[in-house]
C-alpha cells in the first residue's frame, strides 16, 4: 500500500484507512484491513464506534494509527481536555495518533480550540 506523510510530523500513513462511522464490532473486519496494509483506523467521539474499535485492536495497539475526532459541540477548552479523556477510555489507549476536530463550531473561536489542542499535544 502507498503511504504518504502526514504534514511534516515523520508520520508516515496508508493511503486508505479503515473509517468505522458504521462499524458494528467484527474484530475479523480491522484485522483484514490491517493484513492489507490498513493500519490507519479513523473514529469519532460521534460515531460511538471507539469502545469497538478499542476490543478489535485490543492486544494489538501498536500496529495501528488511531485517528479519532472530537464533536463540535465540545470545542470549548474544559469540553475538549473532557472529551478527549473520554476518547482516550473508550479506546483503551494512553495515546491518540491524530486527534481533530470533527466539524467547526461558529459559536467557539477556533484558537480556543485550538490552544486546547496544544495542551492536549
Amino acid at each position: 500500500m502507498e503511504r504518504k506523510n502526514l504534514g511534516d510530523t515523520g508520520e508516515t500513513l496508508p493511503e486508505i484507512g479503515l473509517g468505522t462511522w458504521r462499524y458494528k464490532g467484527d474484530k475479523a473486519v480491522v484485522q483484514r484491513a490491517l493484513s492489507l496494509g490498513g493500519e490507519l483506523i479513523d473514529t469519532a467521539e460521534a460515531y460511538e464506534t471507539e469502545t469497538k474499535v478499542a476490543n478489535a485492536i485490543a492486544g494489538n495497539r501498536d500496529s495501528y494509527f488511531i485517528a479519532t475526532k472530537v464533536s463540535g459541540e465540545n470545542l470549548r477548552t474544559a469540553d475538549l481536555i473532557k472529551a478527549c479523556e473520554g476518547s482516550l477510555k473508550r479506546l483503551g489507549v494512553d495515546v491518540i495518533d491524530l486527534y481533530q476536530v470533527h466539524w467547526p463550531n461558529d459559536e467557539i473561536p477556533i484558537g480556543e480550540s485550538m490552544q486546547a489542542m496544544a495542551r492536549l499535544v
